[in-house]
């Protein structure tokens, strides 16, 4: 690959890593999480190298004193089994830490316990399964049969022969062999020549590679499997600077109310995401790109604990507040984009900004589904626009585009989908039945024409739309959920009365002639007068839409 600034090597052995690793020689950056892998999760990689199959690759920078461009940790265990261990790395794995340290395990066997259980586990070849489906195998190292081979220091090895086991971190050596029956000692020769001598490919960084290049890089090779993430790399690069932003944000969770309401109950995922906008958004306020390689190149003249400071305070107090007060963000689920928040963030680190334009810029990002794919460029793009729109400049290109908008989401984590409800929360909608304000009741994305009457009627295509959704309560939604329109509209009209329907579903986008169309769909009607019905309504609902958005974008 041109311009990549690594070589690969396909010849070093894994077991030579490993070996590496124990006496220091490599080591793994701050920023990895911890060892997780389970116990069945170490038998199959055991397996894979016993087998000879593909594993995947590493990602690996040599380095060398006192250049070390991240903080450096040592392989899990090793200090429980080197007690002269002495860490001076040269090679520091960015990518692998599971299946080297599952190996490191396997053959070391410190005393530590895996995921989700408190026991630490040996690992045998099971002679009498060789080759076959599950032949490595583990015991708890303190359990009956732990014990039986193992006393804390030596191997039981008359018992081993007997039932047909090599402990793995035999096998990893030349006496393998005392433990193998004749008849079987070719067939092994094989096994352990694959184990033995079996390589991981290795991407390999030079010495002093600028970090942003890593990254660079990193993504381009990232379509092979490796996971990395920026916000990592910057965690652990600004650590050398006294700034810890793990800690940071850990304490920002607990402390800042609204982003403590956004984050509770997120995968750890997309909390780390959301810190990493902050620190986005950071870099846009300066101007600044805000792909992985530009974040890489970021200082502490920019990342520092006063700016961090004020993006959080900035998310806080003003962009998520605002969310939820303005823009009918009710609750985390109803957030239209998150990548969208690092826009928002960098425009409120701003000395001036105009709230109209602002708001007119997030309705029409919302509604083009402009970050569905996080899409860095373009969102320095817009950032870039909005600041030149708001300093007396022409209008940005995202405000042009509006022009070009379809409203055609089918699926509830699209921006534009949860742009639709947003606006109905700000409408105050009221429930079919009870009359009351949506945000008070439980709440069900309910469709408008029944999802089961369409299919009854062979005009489900488009029947999850979001034109065709709303929101109700849930008991409103099982009582006309399995009824045509025309039936629950009667049935609301006997209870409201026509002049108070027309007024409830006015607030959902649904207006007389919609209404019309709704009482002319019945269980009678036939299925193609279904389909144009259906077809009309979703084209007046797509319009009326459509000026509320223009009304609320319109300067």
């Amino acid at each position: 690959m041109p311009g990549l600034t690594f070589w690969v090597d396909n010849h070093t052995p894994l077991l030579e890593l490993v070996r590496k690793a124990y006496y220091g020689e490599v080591a793994l950056p701050d920023f990895q999480r911890n060892f997780v892998w389970k116990r069945r999760n170490l038998e199959d990689w055991l397996e894979t190298m016993l087998k000879g199959m593909v594993g995947g690759t590493f990602l690996i920078e040599e380095v060398r004193e006192p250049h070390q461009p991240f903080k450096m940790v040592p392989i899990e265990g090793v200090r429980d089994v080197n007690p002269h261990y002495n860490m001076r790395p040269r090679y520091l794995l960015l990518d692998g830490q599971q299946r080297l340290t599952s190996t490191f395990y396997a053959i070391y066997m410190p005393d530590i316990s895996l995921k989700d259980t408190k026991y630490s586990y040996l690992y045998f070849i099971d002679l009498n399964n060789l080759g076959k489906e599950e032949f490595v195998i583990s015991y708890a190292r303190n359990g009956r049969e732990g014990k039986k081979y193992w006393n804390g220091e030596s191997w039981n090895k008359e018992q081993l022969q007997r039932d047909g086991l090599i402990p793995v971190s035999i096998f990893a050596t030349d006496d393998y062999i005392d433990y193998v029956p004749s008849q079987l000692l070719s067939e092994v020769k094989e096994y352990h020549k694959r184990f033995t001598q079996y390589v991981v490919p290795m991407f390999v960084f030079g010495e002093n590679t600028d970090p942003g290049e890593i990254v660079e890089n990193f993504e381009r090779l990232n379509r092979g499997g490796i996971r990395l993430s920026p916000f990592d790399l910057l965690n652990a690069r600004f650590y050398r600077d006294n700034l810890n932003i793990r800690e940071l944000w850990k304490q920002a969770m607990k402390t800042k109310e609204k982003i403590a309401w956004l984050t509770a109950g997120q995968k750890e995922v997309m909390k780390t995401k959301l810190a990493y906008y902050v620190l986005q958004g950071i870099a846009l306020s300066y101007g600044r790109g805000i792909k992985a390689g530009d974040m890489m190149k970021l200082d502490t003249t920019i990342i520092n604990l006063a700016n961090w400071q004020k993006a959080i305070d900035a998310l806080d107090n003003k962009v998520l507040r605002r969310l939820e007060r303005e823009y009918g963000v009710v609750a985390p689920q109803w957030l239209p984009s998150w990548p969208a928040l690092s826009i928002w963030i960098g425009i409120m680190l701003q000395e001036h900004w105009d709230e109209k334009k602002v708001g007119a810029w997030h309705w029409a990002s919302t509604f083009l589904k402009r970050y569905a794919g996080s899409g860095e460029t373009l969102r320095v793009k817009d950032f870039r626009e909005l600041v030149e729109w708001m300093e007396g400049g022409p209008l940005p290109s995202i405000i042009k585009d509006l022009e070009l908008l379809k409203i055609d989401a089918k699926y509830s984590d699209s921006s534009q989908y949860k742009g639709v409800f947003n606006l109905l929360f700000m409408r105050k909608a009221y429930d079919f039945y009870h009359y009351d304000a949506i945000p008070y009741l439980e709440l069900e994305d309910h469709h408008i024409f029944p999802k089961s009457y369409l299919q009854k009627k062979g005009a489900g295509r488009n029947r999850n739309i979001v034109l065709n959704r709303t929101l109700i309560s849930s008991e409103t939604n099982r009582k006309i959920s399995n009824k045509s329109p025309r039936r629950y509209l009667q049935e609301m009209i006997d209870r409201h009365g026509e002049e108070t329907v027309r007024e409830i579903l006015a607030r959902h986008f649904i207006t007389e002639e919609m209404i019309e169309l709704m009482k002319n769909a019945d269980e009678e009607t036939l299925p193609n007068d279904v389909k144009e019905i259906f077809e009309s309504f979703i084209q007046l609902r797509e319009k009326e839409i459509k000026k509320e958005i223009w009304r609320l974008v319109e300067l």
